[in-house]
């Protein structure tokens, strides 16, 4: 017993400790490494991310779109990634939007927002010392275009505006000044064709942000760049929402998947969320995995709290390593429950399927019976642990001595832990429990059934007439055939 007390207490000193560890974790604040800190291309990436774009850096553009939907700009039925990847859903346009005078005025204002906006990248001329400002806005080059040309500005009537405006686009006259041609405004229009004629139905303004093309930012940092532009786009609806405009959104950049800095910023967000979330799950799933294996209550909660602790003791050993609560971590916790939960549900089923009649020796007959299997099972998934943890691409790293820290934890818990809180508190058997002190009414193992019977079988018969002789071969088969029909204790 004090061996048993000791065991329990110095488990539960150990996960005070890594609880007080595992509340200072936090999310990431850093770029998440590809290769360890001292490579030489990983090195090169962090420096890079330490600094802000400089003069001569290719930085992030930002869209800003009018003219679909403002709740539901994208209709997702029926889209699914895995089996059709090229089919994101049907673009759902704006049934109102037009190119009015009041339109045309406000995106020229809002052009001179982007221009004035801190936000905005600013490109110098470090030999005449001229500073350019990097936006792209058509709706400035085509008022141009219409000067050049001797037209009026702005074009008043929607349809006219919008048929202007394809007689830009279409215009090969090499007369014109490069810095007035449609060219590089392309993008910007967006029409659709039905019974062969066109509709204008979208435009964008670009610009570029200070956000680095090359630097992929934690989510922290990244979401402090999207509040401010953001907060640019807010301005810029204030006035395009009284027009036929209506209200738009922004993007970084035209890229798809994690090349794009926000869905990159929320996808990073969303496996925070997801780690706990993923490990609330495992936990519920564990707990019903539990009951069905052992059917008594106490027995159950003793091994979640014993898979609540591991959980614990990995976090806080983590945080202690300088972890941080990235995209790596979020993933392998997600999977911790899964892995905690193997060696307490065979342990704990082989405690409930002991026959025994104290609690000490049905902890006994569970290391027995299961100990040895459980331990290799353990030292072998250590070992493929180890193999993960030297790799040098970080994600296999990490998960590697992710998976060692759980496996070792779940396996000292469930022996040092719930082993000898079974032995203090587990469930009886119903006849121990109202005090049966003859262990010869409780059914032995097999082997000592069959041979308590042969020897009873062999034994040489009394003389005939015998008292003695009959006496004793009445206890001798009567204790046999006791044994034979006895029952499993019944458990509770």
């Amino acid at each position: 017993m004090p061996t048993r007390i000791v065991s329990i207490l110095f488990c539960m000193i150990c996960l005070a400790l890594c609880i007080s560890s595992a509340t200072k974790i936090q999310p990431q604040t850093s770029t998440e490494n590809f290769l360890p800190d001292n490579h030489p291309f990983q090195r090169n990436i962090a420096i890079n991310n330490e600094f802000e774009a400089s003069n001569f850096d290719s930085t992030v553009e930002i869209n800003m779109v009018w003219g679909f939907k403002e709740d539901d700009p994208i209709d997702q039925t029926g889209v699914n990634l895995i089996f059709d990847a090229d089919y994101k859903g049907k673009p759902q346009y704006k049934a109102d939007f037009e190119m009015t005078v009041a339109a045309q005025n406000a995106l020229l204002t809002v052009c001179d927002q982007l221009k004035a906006t801190k936000a905005t990248k600013t490109e110098v001329d470090i030999t005449t010392g001229n500073s350019t400002v990097l936006t792209t806005c058509f709706i400035e080059t085509f008022r141009d275009y219409r000067t050049y040309k001797g037209l009026s500005f702005p074009v008043v009537g929607a349809a006219d505006a919008a048929k202007a405006l394809e007689t830009w686009l279409e215009d090969k006259d090499t007369t014109v000044p490069r810095a007035l041609r449609a060219q590089k405004h392309e993008t910007d229009v967006g029409w659709t064709k039905k019974d062969g004629v066109l509709k204008l139905q979208w435009v964008k303004l670009r610009t570029r942000s200070l956000l680095g093309s090359r630097a992929f930012l934690p989510a922290s940092q990244l979401r402090e760049f999207y509040n401010a532009w953001e907060g640019v786009l807010a301005e810029a609806n204030k006035l395009t929402v009284p027009t036929s405009l209506g209200k738009g959104f922004q993007m970084a950049g035209a890229n798809a998947g994690r090349g794009n800095r926000w869905i990159f910023m929320t996808v990073q967000e969303a496996y925070v969320r997801m780690a706990l979330v993923g490990a609330g799950v495992g936990l519920v799933i564990a707990t019903f995995v539990l009951l069905l294996a052992t059917r008594n209550i106490i027995v159950t909660l003793l091994c979640m709290g014993t898979i609540a602790a591991a959980l614990g003791c990995v976090i806080g050993t983590i945080v202690a390593m300088g972890w941080q609560l990235g995209s790596n971590e979020s993933l392998c916790i997600m999977v911790l429950c899964g892995f905690a939960v193997d060696y307490v549900v065979h342990l704990s089923h082989a405690y409930m399927e002991s026959e025994s009649l104290t609690r000490l020796e049905r902890v006994h007959d569970a290391l027995r019976d299961l100990g040895i299997s459980v331990f290799w099972g353990m030292l072998t998934s250590m070992f493929a642990a180890a193999a993960l943890a030297s790799c040098q691409i970080q994600f296999l790293s990490k998960f590697g001595i992710f998976f060692m820290l759980t496996i070792s934890y779940a396996y000292l818990w469930s022996v040092l832990f719930l082993m000898p809180c079974l032995a203090f508190i587990g469930p009886e058997p119903v006849g121990s429990a109202h005090g049966v002190k003859d262990p010869e009414l409780v059914s032995p193992t097999p082997p000592f059934k069959e041979s308590s019977f042969e020897m009873a079988a062999s034994a040489p018969p009394s003389p005939p007439g015998s008292d003695a002789g009959d006496d004793q071969a009445g206890r001798v088969v009567g204790r046999v055939a006791a044994k034979r029909t006895q029952t499993a204790p019944y458990v509770v």
